[in-house]
């Protein structure tokens, strides 16, 4: 669903970026024209008309919402003007929570009270519902992305919908000069981007009268308290030290419960029982990340670049899970260029079914895979049963 809006005064309903650029051309040569014979010039009307090219889209994936500011660099820090997403509706108990998001200058009064603009912003989101039920909770998480989709600075707050027909959560926001700032490359093409994401109870009764949390809701939570607390390293005693030198300050008990390496490590008397601490050379920090963060939560950030690190790494704590997952990564991504690799590390993890896949993908191009470089690696290796790939190859 793709939804566009004017941001400001509600002038006009724009689809085209490059239309609005023309436009705002057009008035900027204008204004210049005006001020060369002299006409005087009203700033604020200026900046008004100028915020007009601050256009806004916001796109819908079940409870996940990107919304997209296009030319943010017209809005000023001395703007009163709200930027305003359109109206859009989240499912919850058979019914639409419509919902709103705004994002506008920070104001205070002076002594004199005045109203003063501040170049922190504030953004709020505005739910409207009537759902005639009290205390359904709705856990926010908003994800400021720079220029190459990764995130700068995420956000997250619980949210309580009470007997109230209106509800607006305030989050402390970025300032305005952090987003222009050209070093943080917050603006692609002058656009910011916002993702939403909205974790909401779904198994509250139908008389809607019913406190108690589902099963679901708990789960959901526990995920949230349990990522919270790796990243607070709050009540740790237990640090991983990885090949890089980063430092992991984690809580044996939940390493034990999720790991049985780790929990034979803390029963024995181990060196690392004694001094609470463990070196582990052949892993990185960005892979050590990806398994405690999956030790924690069950979640992982997997992709093409990592997923063997992960697989080893997984292998070597006997995670079978996570293991499997990196295979289906793995699976998807074989290549002329990888595909030795790739197999190489499955048969040292012992994941048939992809290691059955690569012999089968190198039989089928053995002329350009025994070209690369990966293979020639590859066939120097002590661990590889070259007879058992040449049966592939002869088939």
């Amino acid at each position: 669903m793709l939804l566009s809006y004017s941001i400001l005064n509600q002038l006009s309903l724009f689809s085209k970026p490059a239309m609005l650029r023309n436009i705002l051309e057009t008035i900027t040569d204008c204004c210049r024209l005006l001020s060369t014979f002299g006409i005087p010039l009203d700033s604020n009307n200026i900046m008004s008309t100028l915020t007009i090219g601050c256009l806004s889209t916001l796109q819908a994936v079940e409870h996940k919402y990107t919304w997209k500011i296009e030319n943010f660099h017209y809005w000023p820090e001395t703007s009163k003007n709200d930027l305003t997403t359109p109206e859009f509706s989240i499912k919850i108990l058979d019914r639409n929570l419509k919902c709103n998001i705004k994002i506008c200058h920070k104001q205070t009064l002076n002594q004199f009270n005045e109203l003063l603009l501040q170049k922190e912003l504030n953004l709020s989101i505005c739910f409207k519902h009537n759902l005639n039920t009290q205390n359904i909770q709705i856990h926010v998480q908003i994800s400021v992305l720079n220029n190459q989709s990764e995130v700068y600075k995420m956000f997250k707050k619980w949210c309580y919908l009470d007997n109230r027909s209106t509800i607006i959560d305030w989050f402390e926001f970025l300032k305005h000069n952090e987003i222009m700032a050209s070093g943080n490359n917050l603006l692609n093409n002058n656009a910011l981007t916002i993702c939403f994401e909205f974790i909401i109870p779904t198994g509250i009764n139908n008389t809607l009268q019913n406190k108690t949390v589902a099963s679901n809701e708990v789960g959901c939570r526990i995920i949230l308290d349990l990522e919270d607390l790796f990243k607070s390293k709050k009540y740790s005693d237990f640090i991983i030290t990885a090949s890089c030198g980063q430092r992991f300050e984690v809580h044996k008990v939940i390493l034990a419960a999720r790991c049985n390496i780790f929990a034979a490590m803390f029963d024995s008397d181990m060196l690392e029982r004694r001094e609470n601490k463990v070196d582990i050379s052949d892993i990185d920090g960005k892979t050590m990340y990806q398994l405690l963060s999956f030790i924690y939560t069950g979640q992982v950030n997997l992709h093409q670049d990592n997923a063997l690190q992960v697989m080893q790494a997984s292998e070597k704590y006997n995670i079978i899970d996570l293991k499997q997952k990196c295979e289906i990564i793995l699976w998807e991504s074989v290549s002329i260029e990888n595909v030795a690799e790739i197999f190489t590390i499955a048969n040292i993890c012992n994941a048939k079914q992809l290691k059955n896949k690569c012999l089968n993908f190198m039989a089928e191009n053995q002329k350009d895979v025994i070209k690369t470089s990966g293979f020639k690696t590859m066939a120097k290796r002590d661990d590889v049963d070259l007879s058992e790939m040449l049966s592939y190859f002869v088939k």
